[in-house]
């Protein structure tokens, strides 16, 4: 299959990545697509999508996904996550800090067995975001 996104590296962005790789600078997907880069390279070795994949554990869709990046981008937003266009809704929970038994039949026999079918009340004093 023809490839729509050329890799080729200068020597300088070749010894970027190399050294982004040798030292583990960065996180994991940082390293990864280094190392994505440096094997997709057309003057080097120019691995296919498929070889690329395979060695670094991941799908091809990602090795294309990086070329894009690199071609369209440049080198270092090819090395960065994508960021999310709309973050997360925050989740909204609350802190119970007591709850007490009462008897539907509202007698006495507060928390015990033989009160029959009871409810839960629940008090929430907070909401805060995730």
């Amino acid at each position: 299959m023809k490839k729509k996104y050329i890799v080729r590296l200068t020597d300088a962005e070749r010894n970027q990545l190399s050294e982004v790789v040798k030292k583990q600078q960065g996180n994991s997907q940082k390293i990864r697509c280094a190392q994505i880069l440096l094997q997709a390279d057309e003057n080097e070795l120019g691995w296919t999508d498929l070889q690329i994949a395979q060695a670094y554990h991941c799908r091809t869709k990602t090795v294309e996904n990086v070329r894009q990046r690199f071609v369209m981008e440049g080198l270092e937003r090819a090395l960065e996550t994508k960021k999310r266009e709309n973050p997360p809704v925050p989740k909204l929970s609350a802190k119970v800090i007591g709850w007490r038994a009462r008897s539907t039949d509202n007698s006495d026999a507060f928390g015990s067995t033989a009160c029959g079918i009871c409810q839960l009340e629940f008090t929430i004093i907070s909401q805060s975001g995730r």
